[in-house]
């Protein structure tokens, strides 16, 4: 049965708020200034929102004025009140997530870019992006790493995650009390807090409960898969390359006939079982392109969609040493390299097929084009675009990372039927 609360009838005319308040609002959620249930909070006729529509205009509103003013108002609430709140604000969640999940990895970007040299600080108050730090965090493409764009990502933005997750958790709580038997209740405090929304949510407990957290089941079946990967591992006489990956050391790939080597190393943490019962997100290891002679050459993402980690290793594995690494080359995504012309020069030489692919092919020079500052601004756009391309889907995959579950628990959430407004 679906979970519902419908309106009332004779409910009033559904609240309106003019176009610049509620741009405010979506600005605030896009930059993790507030959840997507605090915006709710604002966008309906409650004490919060006629505090903010009467709020003086000429000027700036106080750090957190939005956040404290909407929390004031639920934590004024019974604990089933804010639950009618929760489940009534469930829709605009992952619309929040997603928002705030690409403001955090521009912010990224422009870190990187500024550090880099590729953005300056004139381009960066262009953007009007105040989350760039004036230190350098990314000195060079070798420090473009998980660890250190996790540390960035979390100074800055681990509040807002943490309130995303405690909403979450107030949603789950919310869906286990109104299966048991409150519905009624519900319904009668949606009458009472004005909510004009016909809620119909088809989610268990248990779906939220396996948003949050990696359960038992998962865990017995991740270890029966781990046990199968390394039976394969050692029928292929290459099992000391898993032992290596999940005790947090290097793993080389390399053939003989080859120019290249391959360096996949481990990130910490007790990441096995969690990586394969949900392998979605980032891989848990850095994989390096090298030559024969150690001389680095760049990092490389392969995709493998949904494929649990020792599947990854045994795959790649496998490419190498059926010396077809130029297919598995020609697929992967190259970024990181600290000198470009170095890597090209190499490839020419000894793989000229992967010049191309590596973004090192020779450009066209531009035909003459009229000076001015947009032409300027715009070419300073396509530069930053076409070196943020080979780190687009790595950084993605981090900031994947970062979120954890969080992102899964709202997908599921909302993969039900969105509440139809009145």
């Amino acid at each position: 049965m679906p979970m519902t609360v419908p309106p009332a009838e004779g409910t009033p005319p559904r609240f309106t708020m003019d176009a610049e308040s509620s741009y405010i609002l979506d600005c605030e959620v896009e930059f993790g200034g507030i959840t997507p249930l605090e915006a709710q909070v604002l966008r309906t006729e409650t004490p919060a929102a006629r505090a903010f529509l009467t709020r003086p205009t000429n000027r700036s509103l106080p750090a957190h004025w939005l956040r404290n003013t909407a929390r004031e108002y639920l934590e004024s609430l019974s604990l089933e009140s804010r639950y009618v709140w929760a489940l009534y604000g469930l829709p605009g969640m992952q619309y929040g997530l997603d928002s705030f999940r690409e403001r955090i990895e521009f912010a990224v970007q422009c870190q990187v870019q500024q550090d880099l040299g590729v953005r300056n600080r004139s381009t960066l108050d262009f953007a009007g992006l105040e989350q760039a730090s004036a230190v350098t965090l990314f000195p060079t493409v070798h420090d473009v790493t998980p660890e250190k764009v996790y540390a960035f990502v979390e100074e800055r933005f681990a509040e807002g995650k943490a309130r995303l997750e405690d909403d979450l958790q107030l949603l789950a709580d919310a869906v286990r009390w109104y299966r048991a038997g409150n519905q009624a209740t519900a319904r009668q405090l949606a009458h009472t807090l004005g909510i004009l929304a016909e809620a119909e949510v088809v989610v268990t407990a248990q779906e939220v409960h396996a948003a949050v957290t990696i359960t038992k089941r998962d865990r017995r079946q991740a270890r029966g898969a781990i046990k199968k990967a390394l039976r394969l591992f050692s029928r292929t006489g290459t099992e000391d390359n898993a032992r290596l990956l999940a005790s947090g050391r290097e793993v080389v790939l390399e053939h003989p006939e080859s120019p290249f080597k391959f360096v996949l190393r481990p990130y910490a943490g007790g990441w096995l079982e969690t990586k394969t019962a949900k392998p979605g997100g980032h891989v848990p290891y850095q994989l390096s392109l090298l030559t024969k002679d150690d001389v680095f050459l760049s990092r490389l993402c392969v995709l493998f969609d949904r494929t649990p980690v020792l599947d990854q290793l045994l795959a790649l594995t496998m490419f190498v040493r059926a010396g077809d690494e130029m297919e598995l080359l020609q697929k992967a995504n190259w970024f990181g390299m600290a000198d470009r012309s170095a890597v090209r020069d190499y490839l020419v030489t000894h793989a000229p097929a992967l010049v191309d692919r590596a973004g090192l092919g020779q450009r066209a020079e531009a035909s003459e084009e009229p000076p001015s500052e947009w032409f300027a601004l715009d070419r300073a756009f396509k530069v930053e675009q076409e070196h943020w391309a080979p780190y687009k889907g790595p950084v993605q995959q981090w900031i994947a990372g970062w979120f954890g579950d969080l992102a899964d628990g709202y997908a599921r959430l909302t993969n039900a039927q969105a509440p139809q407004l009145a």
